[in-house]
């Protein structure tokens, strides 16, 4: 009676312990695996990324820059204020006073006794170098220069056609057109040595530090600037030649402000019906020479390039304004984004002709067969309508 009795008693508390021993069973393995991917993180941290510096620069000449204003300018509070991207640049060249301000401001020494720079740097790493590409600035040749802080002077990096590469690059208009496009560049490796781990991440911070103090100083100087990201950082560096271990940051194109140019109507995904047709004829006047206005036609569009520096005389490298570019671009350093900055102020092509039965955006003209239908229609369902009215009846 009693071992009859036992059993079934007995039966909740094995199940119970059955399911703890599962349970204990499941939470070790979970554990174990927890514990190898714990391992496996940290063996990953020990052979983690390491970030090669760049090689030692000669130079073909330094050129001292004129010393920085530190008492001139507007109040910080009114230039914060105005501070805006602009990217429409004047002809007028840059002084080597204004772009000797522009570099202080970036990464100028502001303490000699201890080295520290005008933007600030996690642990007084300072990994970024900033290289000038000129175009048109006052006493100073077309080329690539790197900025030396230390002796507020410029290196010449002897690559004299530096603003056709950076142009070939596939960068956006403002860095193609501006007098002075400043690149900024991190050497994580140097940055590496004091971060550790945080060396890119720290370095990507103290861009934006540099980038407004430059930002701040243009509007000081009431001239113009923008910070530019949208490029291909790898390609950038091939054309001017750096250093592998550094890597592009920003572009900064930099000069007098200029007469802001009518974005493309297409480009905010308007309409160009408004705009005037070209035909070939017609375009092939704008050709730019001997003053006249610089246009060319892509897939449908006519662009304005009359203003721009990469176009003087309606001459780009050997390609002549006043004609149609479409699927002529094989062979070419950079792709269609070149177009998107230009202001579009007509289309190109063959017009539609109207067919018979369109009707005018006024409604004004309808055509006769539009109106022979509707009738016919009229009288089919009208007859239809009194043969059922005879037959109810």
């Amino acid at each position: 009676m009693s071992k009859k009795s036992t059993a079934p008693a007995l039966a909740p508390f094995l199940s119970v312990l059955a399911l703890g021993l599962l349970l204990l069973v499941l939470g070790g393995v979970f554990k174990r695996n927890e514990l190898r991917s714990w391992l496996r993180r940290s063996d990953e941290a020990k052979q983690a990324k390491v970030y090669p510096e760049p090689q030692a620069r000669t130079y073909a000449q330094a050129i001292q820059l004129p010393q920085p204003s530190t008492t001139k300018g507007m109040p910080l509070e009114k230039a914060i204020q105005e501070r805006r991207s602009r990217r429409d640049f004047s002809d007028k060249p840059v002084t080597m006073a204004e772009l000797s301000q522009l570099l202080w401001s970036a990464q100028g020494i502001t303490d000699p006794e201890t080295g520290h720079r005008a933007a600030p740097s996690a642990r007084g790493a300072y990994p970024f170098t900033v290289f000038v590409v000129v175009r048109n600035v006052s006493g100073l040749e077309p080329g690539l220069y790197e900025y030396l802080p230390k002796t507020q002077s410029l290196g010449s990096l002897m690559l004299a056609d530096a603003g056709q590469k950076l142009s070939g690059a596939g960068v956006q208009p403002g860095a193609q057109q501006a007098p002075v496009v400043f690149v900024l560049s991190a050497a994580y490796g140097k940055a590496q040595k004091t971060l550790g781990e945080s060396a890119v991440s720290s370095s990507l911070l103290e861009a934006g530090h540099i980038g407004q103090n430059m930002y701040l100083q243009t509007e000081s100087l009431r001239m113009s600037m923008v910070v530019m990201a949208g490029f291909d950082a790898a390609k950038v560096g091939s054309a001017l030649s750096l250093d592998p271990a550094e890597t592009v940051v920003y572009l900064m194109p930099f000069g007098h402000t200029g007469v802001a140019q009518p974005e493309a109507a297409t480009v905010k995904g308007a309409t160009t019906e408004a705009l005037p047709h070209f035909t070939a004829e017609e375009l092939s006047r704008y050709d730019g020479k001997e003053g006249r206005s610089a246009y060319y036609a892509f897939e449908g569009k006519v662009y304005d390039v009359t203003k721009s520096a990469l176009w003087k005389g309606g001459l780009h490298y050997t390609v002549q304004a006043g004609q149609d570019l479409t699927g002529k671009l094989e062979g070419a350093p950079h792709g269609t984004e070149v177009f998107a900055g230009f202001p579009v102020v007509g289309t190109y092509g063959d017009q539609p002709t109207p067919t018979p039965a369109a009707v005018t955006a006024e409604g004004s003209e309808v055509s006769p067969y539009v109106v022979a239908g509707a009738v016919g229609a009229v009288v089919v369902v009208g007859g239809a309508g009194l043969m059922l009215l005879k037959r109810r009846k």
